[in-house]
C-alpha cells in the first residue's frame, strides 16, 4: 500500500487542503509588513517602511473561507480514508484470489501430474499385455493432454492473479478525479 500513486496522490490532497485550512485561519490575522530599501533617486540613502494592516471589512467573508477550508480539509482526509480503504479491499481480494490459484497450481505439481503420469505407464504395461485396447490408451493420452492443458491454464490463471495483486494498488479511473466539486 505504501507504494501506491492513489493514495500517495489522495494523500498530497490531504495535506493541501490541510495547508489551505493554516492559511484561510491566518487571513483572519493582521498583516505586518516591513521593510528596507535603496531608493533610486539618491546614492547611498537607505528607507525604512513599517506597515500593518487589520481585516476589518471582510471579516465575515474571511471565516466563511476558514469555514469552506475547514470542509475542504475534512472531505480530503474522508476521501483519504475512502481510497486506503478501498486499495486495501482490492489488495486482500487480489492476494486471496493468488492464494486460491496457488493452491490449484501446488495440486498440480504435487498430485495430479504425477498421477496421470502413472496412469499412462500402467496404461502401457496393460497394452503390452493385452489388458487395455488402444481405444484405452488413447483415453489415457487425451486425459494426460487435458490435465496439462488444465495445469497451464491454472499457471496463466496464476500470472493474471499475480498481475492483479500488482496492480490492486491503484484505482482505476479514480486517480486523476478530483474532490473539490
Amino acid at each position: 500500500m505504501a507504494a501506491s500513486r492513489t493514495i500517495r496522490i489522495e494523500t498530497v490532497r490531504r495535506d493541501q487542503a490541510a495547508a489551505g485550512l493554516v492559511l484561510s485561519r491566518k487571513n483572519l490575522l493582521p498583516d505586518l509588513s516591513v521593510g528596507l530599501y535603496l531608493p533610486s533617486v539618491r546614492t547611498g540613502a537607505w528607507g525604512f517602511e513599517l506597515s500593518l494592516s487589520l481585516p476589518f471589512v471582510w471579516k465575515n467573508g474571511r471565516r466563511g473561507e476558514t469555514l469552506e477550508a475547514e470542509a475542504r480539509s475534512e472531505i480530503s482526509s474522508i476521501a483519504a480514508a475512502a481510497v486506503r480503504t478501498r486499495v486495501a479491499a482490492g489488495i486482500e481480494s487480489a492476494f486471496a484470489g493468488l492464494k486460491a490459484v496457488e493452491e490449484q497450481v501446488r495440486l498440480f505439481e504435487e498430485k495430479l501430474l504425477d498421477d496421470v503420469a502413472r496412469q499412462i505407464e500402467a496404461g502401457l504395461a496393460d497394452y503390452r499385455i493385452g489388458r487395455l485396447d488402444s481405444l484405452g490408451l488413447i483415453d489415457l493420452y487425451r486425459t494426460a493432454a487435458e490435465a496439462r492443458a488444465e495445469y497451464w491454464r491454472s499457471l496463466l490463471l496464476y500470472e493474471e492473479a499475480w498481475a492483479e495483486l500488482e496492480r490492486s494498488g491503484e484505482e482505476n479511473g479514480e486517480m486523476g478525479e478530483s474532490h473539490e466539486d
